[in-house]
């Protein structure tokens, strides 16, 4: 049981031996579910932010 970056970084192997196109497609799946909940979400997101007095 690991978090998903930390089992990412496990495909990183060693010097020589790390495979760049698994590593970044593994990172695409991991962004994917985050940036759709962001641009669904943006709305609320800043109507907090400006609810709080944040600036």
């Amino acid at each position: 049981m690991y978090t998903l970056p930390v089992a990412l970084s496990l495909y990183s192997t060693g010097q020589n031996a790390t495979n760049y196109s698994v590593l970044l497609a593994g990172a695409v799946l991991i962004i994917t579910p985050i940036l759709l909940l962001f641009v669904f979400l943006q709305r609320y997101f800043i109507q907090g932010v400006a609810m709080t007095g944040i600036k």
